[in-house]
C-alpha cells in the first residue's frame, strides 16, 4: 500500500489545495475516481461535503457517492434522530459496508445485469447483515441499517439514465415503497419519489397508484418533507369526492441568486421546478396507442405505473404551462393534462371554483340558521386580500356582505361600519388590479377606520374600532388588533390567506407547526362568529375546529370547503384524457377542442359545486343523525383503526373513553369530526368497489356519463372506453353512498346482515334505482330558502330511512351475488304502482298520519304535490315485503297491500315501530339489539300476511276481509298480544325492554300461525 503524502495543487490564481490521505490508502486505486470527483465538484456537479471521504475510504466514484448521499439526505427529511453530517461520520467509518451497500443497489437496480441480479442483491442484504454484527454502537447501526432498508425499498431510480448526450445526469431520483418502510414516520404515503441534486431537493409523495396533488415551492430546506406530508395527509381526504387519492410535491431552491433580484430569484425556481417534473416524468411509465412503456435505463420492482398529474400550488400557481411543455415534450400520454389550469385548462382564479365551492358551505350554513346571506346583510372578518384567489374571489360572492376587519401578510384592513354597496365596488376593483390592502381607497372607508402596516410599533385605536373589536385599550400592537378581529363578534369568520390561526385550549402553538402566526393564534373557543368557513388550508387544527363547533359554533374542515379546486382539475384531466382519444380518431382538431373545453366552462363548475352542495348536505343530515350513531361512530373508528387507514390521536378523533362520555350525555359527533369519517369512509368504500365487478356492469355506465358535461355526451364510444372508466364510476357511487346514507352504512349494513361490502353497494345501487330516489332527492333540494332548512333535512331522513331499511330488506332476502339490473326491473313497477295506491291502502290512524304531515309540510311552504310524496314515502319501507309477496304468489299488489296493512294495524305493528325509532341507544350494542327490533316488527307482519295468503285456496278472494276474519277466528291468540300493546299504549314512557318482550309475544304468535 502506497501512503499519500500531502500533495500541493497550484490551479490558476494563488489558492492552493492540500490533499491529506489515510496510511491505508492505495493511491493507484483511488486515483481515477479522486481525480473525477475534484472535478465534479468545482464544477458544482457534486457535493463538497464529508461523503466525499469515500472516495478514498471505499474507492467510490463521484456517482456512488451521490447515491449514498442521496439515501442520506432523505433519511434527514424523514425526521431520523441524526444530523446529516454524524450520517457522513458513520458512512466514513465503515467504508466497507458503505462499499457493500453501493453493489447491492447496483445488482438491484442496473438494467443490464439482467433478471437474476435481484437475487444476488438480495445476497448482498445478507451479507451487509453479517457485517453490521462487528458495529458496536446502535446510533451506527441504525444508520446503516436504514440505508439498507431504503436501498431494498427502492421501486425505481433514474442513476443509470443519461441525457441525450450519453451523459450520466448530476441528479438522481428514487422512488421509494413508502408504506412498507416502518422508520418513516405516521402517516406514511403509499409511494414517494426523492429527487437530488446539488440545485435543487424534492419529494413528491403520494398516496395510491392514481393521485394527484399540487407542487409547492418550499422554503423549508430542512423539513421540507414534513411540511409536504402534512399537506397530502390533508390532500388524501379532500380528494375523496374525486377519482385520485391524495398526493403532494415540494421542492426547495438549495443555491439561490445572490444577484439579480427576485427575477433572478424567480428564474432559478422555475428551472429547479423544471429539472423536478422531469425527474417525476423520467421514473413513470407512458401509455403509448394502449400500450405501456416503461421508462428507460430503469429497472421497476413495482407494478404498472402510468398515472402522474401534477396541479399548481404555493408558489407554482403560474407553473402549469411549464409542467405540460414538458410532458409534451417527453410525449408523456397525459399531454398537457398533465398539469391543470395551463393556458388550455381551467383557471381556479378566473372561474372562483375553490372561493364558489367554500361558498356552497357557508351558504348552507347560514341556511341551516335561517338566513339568505344572497339576500340579507352580514357581518363578516378574513384572513387574506383581494388580490388572492380564495379571498379576493369570496368576498364578491355576495352583494350583502359587511367587512368590518381583515389582515394579510403585510397590512391590516380595519371597517368598522362599512357602506355595503361601496365597499363591494372597492372590493371589486381592487381584486380586478390584483391590489392588496394597501390599495384601498381610504376615502370609502367608514369613520375610524384605517388600513395599517403590521410592521408598524402600535396602532392608536378610534372609538369606532375598539367598538367593533371590543378592545379598551387607546393603543395596540398590530398583533393584539389581528387577535381581535379573529375574536370578533360577527357572524363569518372566512380563512382565505395561508397560516393556521386557530387552535384547540388543549393544544400548544408549536402543536399548529405554523411558528409564523405564533403570536396572532387563538383557541377556538374563543371564537365569536357564528361560522367559520375555511377557504384556506389548515386555517384550524382539528381540535380547534372540534372546540369551536362544541361551543355552537358551526364548521366543517378545511378539506370540505376548499375542495372546489381539486374537483374542477379532475374533470379537466379525464376530460382532456376522453378528448384526446377523439382528437386521436380525427373527431376534432386541437383548436376546436381548445374551444370545446372553453364552452364547457360553466357546466364543469356547476358539476363541481354539486359535489360541494351534496357533501354539506350530507354532513347537515349526519349532524341530525349523529346523536343516535354514537355508537356505530365508534365501530366505524375502530374499523378503520384495524385497517391501518387512520391513527385518532393524529385525526382528532375521538378515543373510546370520550364516545362513552358522548353516549351518556346524549351528544353525537361534530361535524368536523363527522367530516374526517365521512372522508375517510369514501376512501374504504372506493377501494372495496375497485375491487369488486360493480363498475363493470352495464348499468352502471349511466354514472360514467352523467360525470361529463353534456356536450361530451355524443362522444359515447370514447366516454365508455375512458382509461379510468372504472375509477369515475366507483367515485360516482361512492359519492352518492356516503352522501346520502352517511359513513357508518356500509360496515353498520355488513355487521347486521353478515353481507360483504360489495353487496351492500349493490343493494343501495338497486334501491336507488327501483325506488325513484334521485328525482326525490332533487325535488328535496330546489327548497333551498323557500323552505326551513330543518324541513328539507327532515324530508332527507324520511327518504334515508327507507332507503336504509330496503337496502337491509335485499340483503337478507334478496340472495347472494344480487343481480342489480334484474332486481330493478323486478322491482321497480311494483313500487311505482305503490307511489300512487298505498296511501290509501293503509290503515285509517296511518291515513291520518300522512295526512297531518303532509299539512305541516305544506305549511311549510313545500309544494302539494311534493309534500304528498314526502309524507308517503314512509310507506314505501314496507314496499320491498308486498312486493316479494306478490312475486311470490303471483297475486295483485294492491289487495296482498292491503291484507298486509290490516294485519300491521291489527297486531299495532306501525306504532310499535314508531316507538322503536324514538328511541335514542346508549351504545353500539343497543343500536343493534334496536336495529332488530325494527327488523323483527316488519318480518312478523310480512311473515303472517304470508301465512294468511298461502292458506287461500285457488280462486279464493285476497283482501283486507282475509285478514279481519282469521283475526276473528283466532281471537284467543291474538288478544293477549293486542291488550299487551294496548297496555303498552298507556304507559307513560315506553322503553327498549318492554318492546324487546312484545316483539317475542308477536313472533310467538306468528309462528303458532304457521
Amino acid at each position: 500500500m502506497k501512503s499519500v503524502p500531502p500533495v500541493t495543487i497550484p490551479p490558476s490564481g494563488s489558492t492552493t489545495f492540500e490533499l491529506k490521505g489515510a496510511e491505508e490508502v492505495d493511491i493507484d486505486k483511488v486515483k481515477t475516481n479522486l481525480e473525477e470527483t475534484f472535478m465534479q465538484v468545482w464544477r458544482n456537479r457534486a457535493e463538497n461535503d464529508g461523503l466525499n471521504k469515500l472516495v478514498l475510504r471505499a474507492n467510490l466514484n463521484w456517482r456512488e457517492v451521490m447515491m449514498l448521499r442521496t439515501y442520506g439526505g432523505f433519511m434527514r427529511q424523514a425526521r431520523l434522530p441524526y444530523s446529516l453530517s454524524y450520517i457522513e461520520q458513520v458512512l466514513s467509518l465503515y467504508p466497507h459496508i458503505a462499499r457493500e451497500l453501493v453493489e447491492m443497489f447496483k445488482l438491484l437496480h442496473d438494467p443490464k445485469l439482467g433478471a437474476k441480479s435481484g437475487d444476488k442483491g438480495r445476497l448482498a442484504g445478507e451479507k451487509i447483515i453479517d457485517m453490521l454484527q462487528t458495529v458496536q454502537k446502535l446510533d451506527h447501526d441504525r444508520i446503516l441499517r436504514t440505508f439498507k432498508t431504503l436501498i431494498e425499498r427502492t421501486l425505481r431510480t433514474s442513476y443509470f439514465q443519461t441525457d441525450n448526450l450519453g451523459q450520466y445526469k448530476n441528479l438522481l431520483a428514487v422512488k421509494l415503497d413508502s408504506k412498507n418502510i416502518a422508520e418513516l414516520p405516521l402517516p406514511r404515503p403509499n409511494v414517494e419519489i426523492y429527487v437530488y441534486s446539488t440545485r435543487v431537493e424534492a419529494v413528491h409523495l403520494r398516496g395510491g397508484d392514481i393521485a394527484r396533488g399540487g407542487i409547492r415551492w418550499s422554503d423549508r430546506l430542512e423539513d421540507y418533507r414534513t411540511e409536504v406530508l402534512s399537506l397530502m395527509k390533508s390532500q388524501q381526504v379532500k380528494n375523496t369526492v374525486i377519482v385520485p387519492v391524495g398526493a403532494k410535491g415540494g421542492f426547495v431552491v438549495k443555491q439561490p441568486p445572490k444577484t439579480g433580484g427576485r427575477e433572478a430569484y424567480q428564474a432559478e425556481g422555475i428551472e429547479c421546478y423544471k429539472i423536478f417534473v422531469q425527474a417525476l416524468l423520467d421514473l413513470t411509465d407512458n401509455n403509448v396507442k394502449g400500450k405501456v412503456v416503461r421508462p428507460k435505463d430503469v429497472v421497476c420492482h413495482d407494478g404498472v405505473d402510468p398515472y402522474l398529474v401534477v396541479a399548481a400550488d404555493k408558489g407554482t400557481a403560474t407553473f402549469s404551462n411549464i409542467a405540460n411543455a414538458l410532458s409534451l415534450a417527453a410525449g408523456f400520454w397525459l399531454g398537457d393534462a398533465f398539469a391543470s389550469g395551463g393556458s388550455t385548462g381551467y383557471d381556479h382564479k378566473e372561474i372562483a371554483i375553490t372561493a364558489r365551492g367554500g361558498w356552497e358551505s357557508v351558504k348552507r350554513h347560514f341556511r341551516e340558521m335561517g338566513k339568505d346571506i344572497q339576500k340579507e346583510p352580514f357581518t363578516l372578518v378574513g384572513v387574506g386580500d383581494m388580490a388572492g384567489d380564495v379571498f379576493g374571489n369570496a368576498m364578491l360572492l355576495s352583494k350583502q356582505m359587511k367587512l368590518v376587519g381583515a389582515f394579510n401578510h403585510m397590512h391590516i384592513f380595519c371597517d368598522p361600519n362599512p357602506d355595503i354597496p361601496g365597499s363591494y365596488a372597492e372590493r371589486a376593483r381592487m381584486f380586478k388590479q390584483r391590489l392588496g390592502w394597501d390599495g384601498y381607497d381610504k376615502t370609502k372607508i367608514s369613520t375610524g377606520g384605517g388600513v395599517f402596516e403590521r410592521s408598524a410599533k402600535t396602532i392608536k385605536m378610534s372609538a369606532q374600532m375598539k367598538k367593533a373589536y371590543d378592545l379598551d385599550a387607546d393603543v395596540v400592537t398590530p398583533d393584539e388588533l389581528m387577535r381581535a378581529i379573529l375574536k370578533a363578534n360577527v357572524e363569518l369568520l372566512w380563512f382565505g390567506g395561508i397560516g393556521t390561526f386557530l387552535k384547540s385550549s388543549r393544544q400548544s402553538n408549536a402543536d399548529a407547526d405554523d411558528k409564523a402566526n405564533d403570536a396572532l393564534r387563538i383557541d377556538g373557543r374563543e371564537v365569536r362568529a357564528k361560522v367559520v368557513g375555511e377557504g384556506a388550508n389548515l386555517g384550524s387544527t382539528q381540535l380547534a375546529r372540534v372546540e369551536y363547533a362544541r361551543n355552537g359554533g358551526r364548521i366543517n374542515t378545511d378539506f370540505i370547503d376548499n375542495s372546489g379546486g381539486v374537483d374542477c382539475s379532475d374533470h379537466e384531466v379525464n376530460i382532456k384524457i376522453l378528448l384526446s382519444d377523439v382528437t386521436g380518431k380525427g373527431k376534432l382538431t386541437l383548436d376546436q377542442r381548445n374551444k370545446l373545453m372553453s364552452d364547457m366552462t360553466e357546466e364543469v363548475s356547476e358539476l363541481v359545486l354539486k359535489d360541494n352542495y351534496q357533501q354539506t348536505q350530507s354532513l347537515s343530515l349526519q349532524e341530525y343523525l349523529a346523536r343516535g350513531q354514537v355508537g356505530l361512530h365508534g365501530d366505524l373508528i375502530r374499523g378503520l383503526e384495524k385497517q391501518g387507514l387512520i391513527k385518532r390521536s393524529l385525526e382528532g378523533l375521538p378515543d373510546d373513553e370520550q364516545l362513552n362520555r358522548l353516549s351518556k350525555e346524549n351528544l353525537g359527533l361534530t361535524r368536523p369530526e363527522l367530516s374526517i369519517l365521512t372522508s375517510y369512509a369514501k376512501i374504504d368504500i372506493f377501494n372495496e368497489i375497485l375491487k369488486s365487478t360493480i363498475p363493470d356492469e352495464p348499468m352502471m355506465e349511466a354514472l360514467l356519463v352523467e360525470y361529463f358535461p353534456k356536450a361530451l355526451h355524443k362522444y359515447g364510444a370514447e366516454i365508455k372506453n375512458h382509461k379510468l372508466r372504472r375509477e369515475i364510476i366507483a367515485t360516482q357511487i361512492v359519492n352518492m353512498l356516503v352522501n346520502r346514507m352517511g359513513p357508518v352504512f356500509v360496515q353498520s349494513r355488513m355487521s347486521k346482515t353478515g353481507a360483504g361490502a360489495a353487496e351492500v353497494i349493490k343493494a343501495f345501487m338497486i334501491v336507488v334505482h327501483a325506488y325513484g330516489l334521485p328525482d326525490l332527492w332533487k325535488a328535496i333540494e330546489t327548497l333551498d330558502n323557500k323552505v326551513p332548512a330543518q324541513v328539507q333535512i327532515s324530508a332527507l331522513n324520511e327518504v334515508f330511512q327507507v332507503a336504509k331499511r330496503t337496502i337491509t330488506w335485499f340483503l337478507r332476502f334478496g340472495g347472494n351475488n344480487l343481480d342489480v339490473a334484474k332486481e330493478v326491473d323486478a322491482f321497480k313497477p311494483g313500487v311505482d304502482v305503490l307511489k300512487k295506491s298505498i296511501a290509501g291502502l293503509a290503515p285509517d290512524d296511518v291515513k291520518n298520519g300522512v295526512m297531518d304531515a303532509e299539512s305541516t309540510l305544506t305549511i311549510a311552504g313545500m309544494p302539494a304535490a311534493l309534500a304528498q310524496e314526502i309524507s308517503t314515502v314512509k310507506l314505501l319501507a314496507v314496499a320491498s315485503d308486498i312486493i316479494n309477496l306478490t312475486r311470490r304468489t303471483n297475486g295483485e299488489i294492491k289487495p296482498i297491500a292491503a291484507t298486509y296493512f290490516t294485519v300491521g294495524d291489527k297486531l299495532g305493528l306501525d306504532w310499535l315501530r314508531r316507538q322503536t325509532a324514538a328511541l335514542i341507544p346508549a351504545n353500539s350494542w343497543q343500536a343493534r339489539v334496536v336495529g332488530g327490533l325494527m327488523d323483527d316488527f316488519y318480518i312478523h307482519q310480512a311473515s303472517l300476511t304470508a301465512g294468511l295468503i298461502g292458506s287461500v285456496k285457488k280462486g279464493g278472494k285476497i283482501d283486507k276481509a282475509l285478514a279481519d276474519n282469521w283475526f276473528d277466528e283466532n281471537r284467543d291468540r291474538t288478544a293477549k298480544v293486542t291488550q299487551m300493546v294496548a297496555d303498552l299504549k298507556t304507559q307513560p314512557k315506553v322503553d327498549l325492554e318492554m318492546l324487546v318482550l312484545i316483539a317475542q309475544r308477536i313472533g310467538q304468535l306468528v309462528h303458532q300461525a304457521k
